[in-house]
């Protein structure tokens, strides 16, 4: 494992315990992780096998299943993967959630011998932690039937909520001539990729079929946020609108629908 996979796994490894209730005191990512289940749902017929890339805790895993998908749970933090299997025990013993558990360099070597999926999924971005998305792509291609569709969410690097702010620009400054706007933290990096450049990655396995994005018009702490239930005229806008132009391009998060070609 590199240095820096190493760093990433030791970070969720430590946020682990309390990643839940972060989540769940940040109105936007209950809004985002709704909008993003309610794609998956849209894009994936149920019954089907996900392969949930960067699973963390297993919020989405449990949505899955009690949806009626089965799931393959991947994550590079056995923290993370403690509190998943805690919170999906009954769909483990079941089989309908199987953990799997290694550093990202590992990956193809922990999946093989399982079924291979109908899709992936990956919310909240793993991409983030990859300083070169097209070892994404690279990894899960093999895995992949023709048309089998991989839904993932990317932070916007260009979200005009944080163009306001000095640090958005110290970081663009800072990672000229990358093809992301990187941040760094005590811990870890992340890379907020250019969407043009997630789409470069994909290729040739890979086409872009479509665009969806969230947190253009909800403030993002705002308590009243229900994805299910819009209540203000700039929520019901966005539940709405979420997948036209422009607002598919102008949120926190942008969801990506790839097709395997």
């Amino acid at each position: 494992m590199s240095e820096s996979a190493a760093r990433n796994a030791a970070y969720f490894d430590s946020l682990a315990p309390r990643y839940d209730e972060l989540l769940n005191n940040a109105p936007i990512d209950r809004w985002t992780r709704r909008a993003f289940q309610t794609l998956v749902a849209e894009t994936v017929p149920t019954g089907r096998l996900l392969l949930d890339f960067g699973c963390g805790t297993g919020l989405d895993a449990l949505w899955y299943a009690h949806r009626g998908y089965r799931v393959l749970g991947y994550d590079i933090s056995d923290g993370m993967l403690q509190q998943l299997r805690r919170r999906c025990s009954a769909e483990i013993a079941s089989g309908t959630v199987v953990p799997v558990g290694a550093p990202f360099d590992g990956f193809t070597t922990a999946i093989r011998g399982h079924p291979l999926p109908d899709a992936v999924v990956s919310n909240f971005s793993f991409l983030v932690e990859l300083a070169r998305p097209r070892r994404f792509f690279d990894t899960i291609a093999p895995l992949l039937a023709p048309g089998a569709p991989v839904i993932v969410s990317a932070l916007n690097p260009f979200f005009w909520k944080d163009m306001m702010h000095r640090w958005w620009w110290s970081a663009l400054a800072r990672s000229v001539p990358r093809t992301a706007v990187m941040t760094r933290g005590p811990d870890r990096e992340a890379h907020r990729h250019f969407i043009s450049s997630l789409v470069r990655s994909a290729r040739p396995a890979f086409r872009l079929e479509r665009k969806a994005s969230v947190g253009a018009l909800v403030p993002r702490y705002s308590r009243a946020l229900d994805w299910d239930r819009p209540g203000t005229f700039r929520e019901r806008l966005e539940a709405r609108s979420w997948k036209r132009f422009p607002l598919r391009s102008l949120g926190m998060f942008i969801f990506l629908v790839f097709r395997r070609v």
